[in-house]
């Protein structure tokens, strides 16, 4: 799945306007680290950096699976290291696993659920995880419901599963480091013209099996700090989608871990829309991929090629 780089656009709006690249707004904005390693500075926008615990170019920081799969650590703590030591928060997203907590067995089979004999165990990593690079200040639980989708008959998340899972990773971060911010639900909300987008949401059609998983996980998870959101939307319906989910969890900050539109100048107002909505606690997270831009060119601020989205 092809992504458009969002935070090009701030730092290149930004720069060519005569500014910095410092925002002012009440929550937090930044980027999620990918297998390009791919750096944001805070100079340049961005404060918090999110880090995967496992994948999108972080080997599994404890000796399990295949040997090209973990590391010790080493890729995490340089990560949490370089962000921090640039004044940023860290976000870990405990999402995918090796292959020795997975049924196919397979390395870097991104699309897995963890077996449901070994969610104790990779709970116990997270919270390991915490303790261990301690800069940790928040958690997102999994990532888009990745081997959570139940095929036919059923056609639907299993978002039982996924939120019997979650309550492990939260009870054992929480019980490792309370002061941990920890959000989940993170499904993919995508909205748009098809056959299963049949429910409109304060005024937004939305795939309502999607929204069948947040709105089960929010009832029935143990406990949170934030819910976690990841869609596709014209850019006006990002705030509508956020004000539905303010009601949804009165009070709860929302982050926004992943989001994207159609093409650069929707893009552009969907990022600029999300900012000007945020509220307190509220977290906008941009992905990076290198086919979007290098960070020379940004760091020189000059505007990279992005074609359209795939």
């Amino acid at each position: 799945m092809t992504r458009l780089t969002l935070l090009i656009f701030l730092i290149v709006e930004t720069i060519s306007a005569g500014g910095s690249a410092t925002i002012d707004h009440h929550g937090l904005v930044g980027f999620t680290y990918t297998q390009d390693d791919f750096f944001v500075s805070r100079a340049q926008g961005s404060q918090i950096a999110n880090i995967q615990i496992y994948g999108w170019g972080t080997l599994w920081p404890y000796s399990e699976g295949t040997e090209k799969e973990h590391d010790n650590g080493a890729v995490l703590d340089g990560r949490v290291r370089r962000s921090i030591a640039d004044g940023q928060e860290v976000v870990l997203t405990c999402a995918t696993a090796p292959s020795t907590y997975r049924k196919s067995g397979r390395p870097w089979n991104m699309q897995e659920r963890v077996l449901n004999s070994m969610e104790e165990q990779y709970a116990m990593r997270c919270a390991q995880t915490v303790s261990r690079w301690r800069q940790i200040t928040r958690v997102q639980v999994w990532n888009e419901l990745k081997g959570y989708w139940l095929g036919p008959p059923e056609n639907r998340w299993d978002y039982e599963g996924y939120t019997r899972f979650y309550n492990k990773v939260y009870h054992a971060v929480k019980a490792a480091r309370p002061d941990v911010l920890v959000g989940g639900g993170y499904a993919v909300l995508t909205g748009g013209k098809h056959p299963y987008f049949d429910k409109q949401y304060d005024g937004v059609l939305i795939d309502s099996r999607a929204m069948d998983a947040m709105q089960y996980w929010v009832r029935y998870a143990d406990g949170f700090d934030a819910i976690c959101l990841d869609g596709t939307f014209a850019p006006n319906n990002f705030v509508k989608v956020t004000a539905y989910f303010r009601k949804l969890v009165p009070g709860k900050p929302i982050w926004w871990s992943e989001f994207y539109s159609d093409d650069n100048a929707d893009m552009r107002e969907a990022m600029r829309l999300i900012v000007d909505d945020q509220q307190p606690g509220d977290v906008a997270l941009w992905w990076e991929e290198k086919r979007f831009g290098r960070f020379n060119l940004i760091q020189r601020g000059v505007p990279p090629a992005l074609p359209g989205r795939e």
